[in-house]
């Protein structure tokens, strides 16, 4: 079956830059390249709003920017040359093998290789480079001990794994990332993973007790993003395999973003010209359920098509949308059109599944400023809106992002600031069956707090040296949890047919929360990619419900080498 759907997606593609493994979600490169493309160095199409960005891109666009020296500060240059550094298999391809960036010799190696083979190049473990092949392994590793208020034991992280990347004749690429974890998380979390049934991230996992650390409600549980990829021509590929996608230019996403855990996918991507097309077909799981039978879980299935266009150098704008449905655990064939609407195909089944439908947009200007938004449509009904006795009708279903950037602030280079609104109405990504909701074992596909909120963030970033990163941020969330038995439209993965009322309905709605989040984390690079953590939170939630308000204050000191954190502020 899998070799069919493999097959059908390359008869999708029409002749339409080259692709290869893509930057893993939340690695530096992404801030880097953040930076670079609001101060335009240089004309590129790289479409940051799909995420992962291919490493062959990130390369040819580093080179680049290296040749625009003197537009670029001191430390904009040490970015373009961790660029480089990190994807030297690329970047060798335009240079030889004795060239120079900026002074510094390229590729850069090792004096004294470790063992006299491992890590030749600062950036990798163990790097090979024959024609036609390319192969680079890095170990995983993130250490962490921290305490949490009021509570007896130790907060606790302990993950290991291994990274790699390949390429074989320049057409067929692949990525793996493989760790292991157990963790004791902060109170706040733990209280959403019983609430959920879930374990915010993951999928499968098993609890834990550890006297030594005096935990009794740890978890367990490993992760693995992989996937393969091959190029169909020099403008589209096919990927397979397991990974988690974001879509946007926030700190949040009302599209698709990393919040759950990995996901089984099929995807066809098309670079041309101006245009980024992503067509996807990924496979859901209805949630965490044992039964005695060991039996598999509910699967389901949602088709995505992306669509960005640079309209200019500074403008882009993107359309979204998905489709998710259950066919009794059986793929609808006619969602595998890669340029077909779904609503004309939902139309066609006389089938209402749970389509969704998005724009955004991305301007760039003055070379330091980013405005960027999403609008999200699950449903729409104009009178809901403006008709006095269908005010507030449960079906408009819509969310609403507004956010800005701001680099170099007041010309202190690379201290920067990022403002986001985050606006979705209850009920939203909900189906009336529960199967085809807009979530993925049991978890928001989209923005962590799922639907029936509005949310404020501010984050300062400040990088004073080369090796020392410092971020502040604070959130302001205020959203209606759903009572006992009673939906008032903030889990998506609840029925709507059990919505409380008709009309009236206004996000705060259920009991009202208020919750206030500020953190801090502070990083000093002792090698690349090899970090010393420090990490402060502060949480206040006040609810409606005294029993549900939670005061927590946590911290935690670690040492990280090649793993990149999801932020857990909800």
């Amino acid at each position: 079956m899998r070799f069919i759907l493999l097959f059908c997606s390359i008869l999708q593609v029409v002749l339409v830059s080259a692709q290869s493994a893509g930057i893993p979600l939340h690695a530096p490169a992404y801030s880097i390249l953040d930076r670079l493309d609001i101060k335009g160095v240089v004309p590129h199409h790289l479409h940051l709003e799909t995420k992962y960005v291919p490493g062959i891109n990130v390369a040819n666009f580093a080179l680049r920017c290296d040749s625009q020296y003197l537009h670029l500060r001191p430390q904009d240059l040490k970015d373009v040359q961790y660029l480089l550094r990190e994807y030297n298999e690329y970047a060798l391809r335009w240079n030889s093998v004795d060239s120079t960036i900026q002074g510094e010799p390229f590729p850069r190696r090792s004096k004294k290789p470790f063992l006299g083979g491992l890590y030749r190049t600062p950036a990798h473990f163990i790097s090979v480079d024959k024609p036609g092949f390319s192969f680079r392994l890095n170990p995983v590793l993130q250490i962490a001990l921290g305490k949490n208020q009021n509570e007896p034991g130790l907060l606790y992280l302990n993950q290991r794994g291994l990274e790699t990347r390949f390429e074989i004749d320049k057409k067929i690429y692949g990525y793996m990332q493989f760790a292991e974890t157990q963790t004791y998380y902060p109170d706040y979390i733990r209280r959403w993973a019983y609430e959920n049934i879930a374990v915010p991230g993951q999928g499968l996992f098993k609890t834990y007790k550890s006297s030594v650390l005096d935990i009794n409600e740890g978890y367990d549980f490993n992760n693995t993003t992989a996937y393969f990829g091959f190029r169909a021509t020099r403008h589209v590929d096919v990927q397979l395999g397991h990974a988690r996608h974001f879509i946007g230019n926030g700190y949040r996403s009302l599209f698709l973003s990393d919040f759950s855990t990995n996901r089984f996918f099929l995807s066809t991507n098309i670079n041309v010209w101006k245009i980024r097309y992503q067509s996807m077909l990924t496979e859901l799981s209805g949630g965490l359920f044992y039964t005695a039978f060991n039996r598999p879980f509910t699967k389901r299935f949602a088709s995505i098509h992306y669509l960005n266009f640079d309209i200019s150098r500074r403008f882009s704008v993107g359309i979204f949308e998905s489709v998710a449905y259950n066919r009794s655990q059986q793929i609808e064939w006619q969602y595998l059109n890669p340029v077909i609407l779904y609503r004309s195909v939902e139309g066609s089944l006389g089938s209402p599944d749970n389509v969704l439908i998005g724009l955004d947009f991305k301007y760039n200007f003055l070379k330091t400023i980013q405005l960027y938004g999403q609008l999200l449509v699950d449903e729409f009904k104009f009178d809901g809106y403006f008709k006095a006795d269908e005010r507030g009708w449960w079906g408009n279903k819509t969310g609403v992002q507004v956010g800005a950037k701001y680099i170099d602030v007041a010309g202190i280079s690379h201290l920067d600031l990022q403002v986001e609104w985050n606006s979705v109405r209850p009920y939203t990504y909900s189906h009336n069956d529960s199967l085809n909701s807009w979530t993925h074992f049991r978890q928001p596909l989209a923005h962590p707090l799922g639907s029936n909120f509005k949310e404020l963030l501010g984050i300062v970033r400040y990088k004073p040296l080369e090796r020392l990163q410092l971020e502040a941020r604070y959130l302001y969330m205020y959203y209606g949890e759903n009572a006992e038995r009673q939906n008032w439209g903030a889990q998506p993965n609840l029925s709507n047919e059990w919505r409380r009322q008709e009309y009236g309905n206004f996000i705060g709605q259920g009991i009202l929360s208020k919750t206030h989040i500020a953190g801090l984390d502070i990083s000093w690079q002792l090698h690349h990619h090899l970090y010393l953590d420090f990490k402060l939170l502060m949480r206040h939630q006040n609810s409606a419900n005294d029993q549900r308000d939670l005061n927590t204050v946590s911290y935690n000191f670690g040492i990280r080498m090649n793993a990149w954190d999801r932020r857990t502020d909800f």
